[in-house]
């Protein structure tokens, strides 16, 4: 089944590569994903996703992130420079594009020792959409790597879908 939705679903590359162009930098990311997930088209797709993360002024820069750690979790065989992104994203300025590298980089090497404390640190944000993502994160980290408190403090948080999170 996948097989044959697969092959339908090529027929729609050639719209998704225009949407490349798109004037929203939201849409092209979302096609680049999409044409990178139906037909493997890396060569087009990360350099649009290259430069939205690049883009220090963008407030989808997350986005691109998000994109490019799914493409780095998903790819085989693994595809070059895709991890030195999400190492680059570890340090931005944005606590939501941190948050983000953090959870895929913890997907993609299963070492939570090095992620807590970058987790730890966005679960402080101002920002409360990087504080659900960095909490999701938290969660799916092992007892061990000491996740727990963080997550116990973060029932307490003034956001909604943060408590939820961290119920969940």
């Amino acid at each position: 089944a996948l097989g044959a939705f697969r092959l339908s679903a090529r027929s729609t590359v050639p719209d998704l590569l225009k949407l490349l162009k798109d004037p929203s930098a939201h849409v092209r990311i979302q096609a680049a994903l999409a044409a990178w997930r139906i037909d493997d088209r890396a060569e087009e797709a990360l350099p649009v996703i290259n430069l939205a993360i690049k883009d220090l002024d963008l407030p989808d820069r997350w986005a691109a992130l998000d994109a490019i750690g799914t493409i780095a979790f998903e790819a085989q065989p693994p595809i070059r420079g895709l991890t030195e992104i999400l190492v680059n994203g570890l340090k931005d300025r944005d606590d939501l594009v941190r948050a983000v590298s953090a959870r895929w980089m913890w997907r993609r090497t299963k070492m939570g020792k090095p992620i807590l404390p970058l987790l730890r640190d966005v679960a402080g944000s101002r920002d409360a959409e990087a504080r659900r993502i960095a909490v999701e994160a938290l969660a799916e980290l092992e007892a061990e790597d000491g996740p727990v408190p963080l997550l116990v403090t973060a029932l307490d948080d003034a956001s909604a879908p943060v408590r939820v999170a961290a119920q969940e």
